[in-house]
């Protein structure tokens, strides 16, 4: 079911319904004419992650994925020294800004033989009564602002949020006969990705699109405190009475779901230095526990089978436990079933370990590191089976938020791929 029919009834009294937007815009890319240079510029989510972790000054700019250099200033730098560096590369060629507004296309095959593509546009940002954009996820008010701030510096986007929409068939159709021509730019990734990215301009293919995008809406897959970020700037814009301009919009790949099925990964849970046979003790005799014998491909697979739940996988790497969900109950009491990732998050990990602990639990984007930082610890890890997109749309349309790190849509685009930066090019 696409939409929550109560939900969408309400909208469509209310005579508030407002179909995607998404605006052609003029790219920003690292310059084409230097073989090997996106792919040296670019850098993906894990990448980012792992130089925030690294020594000061490591990533400043030069070497691979550049783009860091804008994402995280160092030695004493700021996000508008950011912008100024990003504009200092325009002017000497190092970036090059495309000669005329266009929609992008762009092309992801994974490693492993995943397959998406999708339109990289500039996207009417909004609550979703007025962008037909759907939020998922619940945010952190430090990392919204971290997010605000990187933005407000730069006065740029480095990478699209990425949505995910039902379409009827006709835009999907212009984006793969676009992928027939010769790309503006490719690069690989360090996991083995290669993405690729081509120009869409012709009129009818952009009217087509156009036209298909005014009837649906969207969800958002990653990007959720960005999303954050660009609406309060957008807020802050009009309140202070400007023209609207850069921060009604924002850079964005949608993505047709029904032409480019793919099923988010699981965020798992992490607990810290609670041994895992401290917090079975606890839960029982409330929650029901089964002890899994075997290795935990076994016990995974157990948990694979039980994915009509609710139902997780307690796992210190050594020993498994399912556990049933029934009795947690979410942290925010709606009507219909809540997801597990709810009722872990509201329910089990506080009943498990207490509160503390339970707000301090990791979030885990792979079942190995999990277990890993899990046995570093001397912790556990809580297993989920992934969300079905039905049981993300439902929550976004019916105006709830998951927890935060709730799924994984691990198909995007890098940093820097393509980028979009505001046209006065004013870093104040």
């Amino acid at each position: 079911m696409l939409y929550d029919t109560a939900h969408a009834r309400r909208e469509a009294a209310s005579g508030n319904h407002s179909g995607l937007r998404l605006e052609p815009f003029q790219g920003v890319f690292r310059n084409p004419a230097d073989p090997g240079g996106a792919a040296r510029f670019i850098a993906t989510s894990t990448q980012v992650a792992r130089a925030a972790d690294a020594p000061s000054g490591a990533v400043a700019g030069h070497g691979l994925h550049q783009v860091l250099g804008l994402a995280l200033p160092s030695g004493g730098s700021d996000y508008v020294d950011s912008g100024r560096l990003m504009r200092s590369w325009l002017a000497s060629g190092f970036l090059l800004t495309g000669d005329r507004p266009a929609l992008y296309v762009h092309e992801e095959k994974s490693a492993d033989g995943k397959l998406q593509r999708g339109l990289i546009g500039a996207l009417r940002v909004g609550p979703p009564t007025t962008s037909a954009v759907y939020p998922h996820e619940d945010v952190l008010p430090h990392v919204v602002d971290r997010c605000r701030n990187m933005l407000r510096g730069l006065r740029a986007d480095l990478e699209p949020l990425t949505l995910r929409y039902h379409g009827e068939g006709a835009a999907s159709d212009v984006v793969d006969l676009t992928t027939e021509q010769p790309p503006l730019l490719e690069a690989a990734t360090e996991c083995g990705a290669l993405h690729r990215v081509w120009e869409l301009t012709a009129p009818d293919g952009l009217e087509t699109v156009r036209h298909e995008l005014a009837r649906s809406r969207a969800v958002i897959a990653d990007g959720h405190h960005r999303f954050s970020a660009q609406l309060a700037l957008r807020d802050l814009q009009r309140a202070a009475g400007e023209t609207p301009g850069f921060w009604e919009h924002g850079l964005a790949l949608l993505v047709d779901s029904r032409r480019y099925p793919l099923s988010p990964a699981a965020f798992h849970r992490v607990v810290h230095g609670v041994p895992l046979g401290a917090a079975v003790d606890r839960l029982l005799p409330d929650y029901p526990l089964e002890p899994c014998e075997g290795t935990l491909s076994d016990a995974l697979g157990l948990l694979a089978a039980r994915r009509s739940g609710p139902v997780a996988l307690l796992s210190d790497g050594d020993r498994h436990h399912l556990v049933g969900l029934a009795r947690a109950r979410p942290a925010t009491a709606y009507p219909g079933r809540p997801t597990d990732v709810e009722l872990i998050v509201g329910g089990l990990l506080p009943d498990a370990v207490g509160e503390a602990a339970a707000a301090n639990a990791a979030c885990v984007d792979s079942v190995p590191n999990a277990i890993a930082t899990a046995a570093a610890s001397g912790g556990f890890a809580v297993l989920l089976n992934p969300l079905d997109e039905s049981a993300i749309w439902a929550a976004a349309t019916d105006g709830r938020r998951l927890p935060k790190k709730s799924t994984n849509f691990p198909l995007k685009p890098p940093l820097g791929l393509v980028m979009r930066m505001d046209p006065h090019r004013s870093s104040s």
